[in-house]
């Protein structure tokens, strides 16, 4: 495999020739131990490709992010074909995802504490919907991360291999997984489940004849 980096001397201006070089200013001053991942503001202004791709999960956001995507949460992709004409192909991902999280305003503790985990982000704060489901009236709180490369990479570790189908209900988009996937979406998510969920896919699994892996 051709080694790209090693036979092309790219500087990171090269990889990104379009973004603002004087982005970022250089700090010689400050010597405070910042935690990684703290000292990313929200609010701040839209970020060139070199600090997008400079974000990164800390383990104790992976987890989070996790556990929420195999139930309420979901990643979405924002592809932008003009920006990544510019992208070198090398790099682990060529374009931007956003986390998008919503719940019933029952539960907005829940889902404030998950904003507050991930506030550094986002753009802007929770926003509170009114929907119709059925003729009556339900309201949710729902917030979004910006769009980044390391959501993309986090998506990729979920949504892959996978034979499956794009259905609209109730204005929203839902994933249908057919159930000769079943096999490859348990192995790559059982580590995360809790016991007493396995057997809804040991069931499902068993039905059209395949071993159940692990659990």
């Amino acid at each position: 495999m051709k080694d790209y980096y090693n036979t092309h001397k790219y500087t990171i201006f090269d990889i990104f020739p379009r973004s603002n070089k004087f982005y970022l200013k250089s700090n010689n001053i400050c010597k405070e131990l910042v935690l990684y991942g703290t000292n990313i503001e929200s609010n701040a202004p839209k970020f060139t490709s070199i600090v997008n791709y400079m974000i990164n999960l800390p383990d104790d956001i992976y987890y989070i992010l996790s556990g929420i995507i195999l139930s309420d949460g979901y990643i979405k992709t924002t592809f932008n074909n003009k920006t990544r004409r510019f992208i070198k192909t090398s790099l682990k991902t060529t374009y931007n995802s956003r986390f998008s999280f919503k719940q019933s305003i029952q539960h907005i503790e829940y889902i404030l504490y998950t904003y507050n985990k991930l506030a550094h982000y986002c753009i802007s704060a929770p926003k509170i919907k009114v929907e119709s489901l059925k003729g009556k009236l339900f309201t949710a709180v729902t917030f979004d991360t910006r769009a980044l490369p390391c959501f993309s990479v986090l998506r990729d570790t979920f949504y892959q291999d996978l034979d499956c189908t794009l259905h609209k209900s109730r204005n929203k988009y839902v994933i249908y997984i057919r159930s000769r996937s079943m096999p490859i979406l348990y192995k790559g998510i059982s580590p995360y489940l809790i016991p007493s969920m396995h057997y809804k896919f040991h069931k499902k699994i068993l039905e059209i004849g395949c071993p159940a892996e692990g659990g």
